[in-house]
């Protein structure tokens, strides 16, 4: 038998992997949208749903529910849309951050 020698893993790569999967890479607009995120949905929904991306705008947030998705997907994503656009423009660090566009998406 003929033993398969796996390839070392630099420290760099491990560091990497870990800050990333943390979160702790995240840019100033991409906390501060999560952060707009928890003021402005209200506890139940804030309990089931959790911002996973923002990029190019985009906010993308994970829910636990089809109802609940149907819910936000049809009828409320021009209102939390409008809500973190005004809560963003209150944060010093939101004041050039926008959402042009929010996907709701099953966990």
């Amino acid at each position: 038998m003929t033993k398969r020698k796996s390839q070392p893993t630099s420290v760099g790569e491990i560091i990497s992997r870990v800050l990333h999967k943390r979160g702790w890479t995240r840019t100033v607009a991409h906390r501060t949208v999560f952060s707009a995120w928890g003021r402005v949905a209200p506890e139940t929904i804030a309990a089931r749903s959790k911002p996973l991306s923002f990029r190019s705008g985009k906010l993308l947030v994970a829910v636990s529910s089809a109802p609940l998705l149907e819910e936000l997907r049809c009828f409320r994503s021009g209102e939390f849309l409008n809500l973190l656009n005004g809560e963003l423009s209150r944060d010093p660090d939101g004041k050039n951050v926008v959402v042009s566009e929010i996907e709701f998406r099953r966990n």
